[in-house]
């Protein structure tokens, strides 16, 4: 499964991403962005249609080339561990 995500920080303040896997406590996402690690990153989500908004904040702890699409729209994969757990969301498997 995979949703949509807008991604800002300070210095990017509308970025877009496609996640890969997430859980309550991170989340993986493929991204046109190029984010340092440390980074403070703001997303946000539905999981579909007609669940409400998820807000997170975090810290990038991971980045990487997207091998799946290296020269692409999304060539950055970033791992984002958030300062609070997301309650309510239920861990996500990686996409096959």
């Amino acid at each position: 499964m995979w949703f949509p995500i807008a991604v800002s920080t300070p210095s990017v303040p509308e970025g877009l991403g496609i996640s890969h896997d997430a859980s309550p406590r991170g989340i993986l996402f493929a991204s046109g962005v190029q984010l340092e690690i440390g980074a403070t990153v703001t997303i946000k989500f539905r999981l579909n249609k007609t669940s409400p908004e998820q807000v997170a904040t975090g810290k990038v702890v991971r980045v990487e080339v997207n091998d799946d699409d290296p020269t692409g729209m999304w060539p950055n994969r970033l791992a984002l561990v958030f300062e609070t757990p997301l309650l309510g969301v239920e861990s996500i498997p990686p996409k096959l």
